[in-house]
């Protein structure tokens, strides 16, 4: 699961630079453009590589939980605080 957190944190920071070049005129944003569609082929290794990422990602979120449920079958007990209201503080 970390491993593909790490894949698809990588490609949302990728993508957000790619993006933020829009800052440094169209020039070079159209330059990242051309560059993306000339390369049909890289476009779709990138597109699989997060496809998979994001099956793999749920799948082992998934199967984290059921270990997790296996691990410890009954829930924690959750603190509930006593009501302080008709007591004196001192």
């Amino acid at each position: 699961m970390a491993l593909t957190g790490l894949v698809l944190f990588g490609f949302l920071i990728a993508h957000m630079l790619g993006n933020l070049q829009i800052f440094l005129g169209p020039a070079v944003m159209n330059h990242y453009a051309e560059t993306l569609h000339g390369n049909p082929a890289l476009l779709w290794t990138v597109r699989t590589i997060l496809l998979i990422s994001v099956v793999l990602h749920i799948w082992s979120s998934v199967q984290l939980s059921l270990l997790k449920k296996e691990a410890r079958p009954i829930a924690y007990v959750k603190y509930k605080p006593v009501s302080r209201v008709g007591r004196l503080e001192r």
